[in-house]
């Protein structure tokens, strides 16, 4: 899935070692306003062993940034719960252009029924 707009909050790394070594997470939420009631999507990065940086110290996206996110929705269930998470696998800056062009593409009126 893919999605686009501001970077709206950026939380500190999370470090942890597990059984397959280090690890880092970072948490991003996103606001993309596309409509009269903006969607915000809560988004994580959580990389280990040689990408961990990328969730580190190459971490280069603050507040207020227009970027681009490429992600995956997981649902993982442990010991009866159910959790679910948006995964980050690729975000890069955009121009403020290219999220205009993104909002200003109309609904079609096509519809199947």
């Amino acid at each position: 899935m893919e999605i686009k707009g501001k970077i709206k909050h950026v939380s500190e790394v999370v470090e942890g070692e597990g059984k397959n070594g280090a690890w880092a997470k970072r948490t991003i939420v996103i606001t993309e306003d596309v409509s009269e009631h903006p969607n915000e999507l809560v988004l994580s990065m959580f990389k280990s062993g040689e990408h961990i940086d990328y969730a580190k110290d190459k971490f280069s996206y603050a507040i207020g940034d227009l970027v681009s996110i490429e992600y995956n929705t997981r649902a993982n269930e442990y010991q009866g719960k159910w959790y679910g998470d948006n995964s980050i696998w690729k975000i890069e800056k955009v121009s403020g252009e290219a999220v205009a062009q993104t909002q200003k593409q109309e609904p079609s009126d096509d519809l199947p029924f």
